[in-house]
């Protein structure tokens, strides 16, 4: 985390770091509002067999990892496999 002060503002900048198999869940959980990544994860929990993460999908009852089974490049691979309408990050604030 970095902190720097403009003239009369604050600003505060995350800098994640994350491998590469992780990158499209890490940019799914960190671009939009914190209620829009708490609802992805609730619709996984509540209405499939999956566990949603910044880190990948696991199955909810065994814990395993799908990546193992499933590639995901982008997110549009994660709303895909979880059978959402893709929302692109700068529409997730509205």
């Amino acid at each position: 985390m970095a902190l720097w002060q403009l003239p009369g503002r604050k600003c505060r900048i995350d800098i994640v770091q994350v491998a590469s198999p992780q990158w499209p869940f890490a940019l799914l959980g960190w671009s939009g509002t914190v209620m829009f990544e708490k609802d992805v994860r609730r619709y996984t929990e509540e209405q499939t067999e999956y566990k949603l993460s910044q880190k990948g999908v696991t199955i909810r009852a065994t814990d395993e990892p799908v990546t193992d089974i499933v590639s995901f490049q982008t997110e549009e691979d994660i709303f895909r496999f979880l059978g959402l309408e893709y929302i692109p990050p700068h529409l997730r604030w509205v």
